[in-house]
């Protein structure tokens, strides 16, 4: 298995004075996506209220939103490789990776400091697993890695972010270092999910929500070429239905891919991830 944070955390201190109904809507965000007038409701405000501090308490300060597709349901398995690539490769390893997004089931990676290591993610469909690290082995052999570990997992999960201990006012992380951790009920409770149906038009909407999560239907299916009425079928049976998408990541370090530019944004920012491959655990260590 692998969890993963949809955002990082820098804490200090104990915690701020965070406007807790911007909080609630940044937890409604990544349960539904940001649908204004649903949050508007839930929260009992204005409408253009929540459009503001969306707008501008999220999305101005860099702060970006991603639909988080449920892999395991369009019958997909994440698997890790770590990669040293060899001397003669290494200067041309993020543009090897990014050609391995668009052919190789890669869906993001990162450079490991000091010792410039690559963790390469791959959601790949059940039946290739073998076939994918049988590739990626080759690739070592034939010399572009100088090392290779590859680690297939079960099943993977988005861990919610606790907004509830950000500080929007002052864009800072307020936790308390000192304090246990508290486990959420059915924080325990995973299980990996069953395969579902989808079809083509499934995998357009989504991919169109992960580039641009606000992204109206009418804008989805102009772009798919789908008539509207489809199209809501689709996303209400399929989409939500069916759980194909399974939530919506906020992203505090503000990368993000720019729909209108075609290309990925970035903004400076002191957060440093931090990613831990724990093996060989029991059921018992692992929970």
């Amino acid at each position: 298995m692998v969890l993963e944070p949809p955002a990082r955390t820098v804490g200090m201190g104990k915690r701020g004075n965070a406007n807790p109904k911007i909080a609630m809507m940044v937890k409604l965000i990544t349960e539904y996506g940001p649908e204004i007038n649903r949050i508007a409701r839930e929260l009992r405000i204005h409408k253009e209220t929540a459009r503001y501090w969306y707008k501008e308490k999220l999305l101005k300060k860099g702060y970006t939103v991603q639909a988080v597709p449920n892999h395991e349901k369009l019958g997909l398995r994440r698997v890790i490789a770590l990669v040293q690539f060899s001397d003669e490769f290494r200067s041309y390893a993020d543009a090897i990776l990014m050609a391995m997004s668009e052919l190789c089931y890669l869906t993001s990676f990162a450079k490991t400091l000091p010792d410039d290591f690559y963790s390469i993610h791959a959601n790949v469909p059940q039946e290739y697993i073998g076939d994918w690290i049988r590739f990626m082995q080759e690739l070592g052999r034939r010399g572009l890695f100088a090392s290779i570990r590859v680690v297939p997992f079960e099943w993977a999960r988005v861990v919610p972010m606790k907004s509830e201990i950000y500080d929007f006012e002052n864009d800072s992380w307020q936790y308390d270092w000192a304090s246990k951790p508290k486990l959420e009920p059915g924080s325990l409770d995973f299980a990996s999910s069953a395969r579902s149906k989808f079809d083509s038009i499934d995998l357009g909407v989504i991919k169109v929500l992960q580039l641009d999560p606000d992204a109206s239907l009418i804008e989805v299916g102009d772009k798919l070429r789908v008539n509207y009425k489809t199209l809501t079928w689709h996303y209400r049976s399929h989409l939500v239905g069916n759980g194909l998408v399974k939530g919506y990541l906020v992203n505090w370090a503000g990368t993000r891919y720019d729909p209108k530019l075609e290309k990925a944004m970035h903004r400076r920012h002191r957060y440093m991830w931090l990613e831990l491959l724990l093996t060989g655990l029991t059921e018992t260590e692992r929970m």
